[in-house]
């Protein structure tokens, strides 16, 4: 596709960051705003994949494979990047809806690896400090936590990118069904967070 000026437009990857949470125990819950918490990231996520597998894919496969300046290129086809978080895999306490939305991403990716195509990856991340949804909203981490920063996780992600490029991705699929659990959803679903201690973490009354 050409951008302003008859400029090449190349997709390389599309990333889905998208959430917002809206905490509460399960008892307190309704319809509105579990479906509050649950649109940014799967309505969102189906929007965008469904543009993504309805679009010309030879287009697509094309412009990235003649792209010198993509340094995830050599896939030869746009990867999709999921934005979770590790309440999909520890649970949070009041936040049964986000761990839900994030969940429900973790298993789109994976559904979407083995259905071929696209590469996907949803990452879980643990919280993240300087910048993101728990700066904004005034959250610390837990006992055992220290807060992944702008420095460390995105190196994190360019190392998943490399992974999810490579070309044998897909062929750790191949063969497989959702029957496989844990084992390939790890592929699909990593999670990148930063626990010290893992004893304090995992007893602290806000988790599991």
């Amino acid at each position: 596709s050409s951008g302003q000026n008859g400029c090449r437009v190349v997709l390389g990857g599309v990333f889905h960051c998208a959430g917002v949470v809206d905490d509460a125990v399960v008892l307190k819950l309704n319809r509105q705003r579990v479906e509050f918490v649950m649109a940014p990231k799967m309505a969102g996520a189906n929007n965008m994949c469904g543009w993504l597998d309805t679009t010309n894919k030879s287009l697509l496969t094309k412009s990235l494979k003649n792209s010198s300046s993509n340094n995830y290129s050599h896939h030869g086809c746009p990867f999709t990047v999921f934005f979770s978080s590790t309440a999909s895999a520890f649970g949070t306490a009041g936040q049964s809806s986000y761990a839900m939305a994030n969940g429900c991403l973790d298993g789109l990716a994976l559904a979407r690896n083995l259905k071929g195509g696209m590469p996907t990856l949803s990452v879980q991340w643990g919280g993240w400090g300087e910048v993101g949804m728990s700066e904004d909203l005034g959250i610390g981490p837990v006992e055992g936590e220290v807060f992944v920063r702008p420095a460390d996780g995105f190196p994190s992600l360019d190392l998943l990118l490399h992974e999810l490029t490579d070309p044998e991705f897909d062929n750790h699929f191949k063969g497989c069904n959702a029957s496989f659990g844990n084992q390939i959803l790890s592929l699909s679903a990593p999670a990148v967070t930063n626990i010290r201690d893992w004893s304090s973490y995992s007893k602290h009354d806000t988790m599991f």
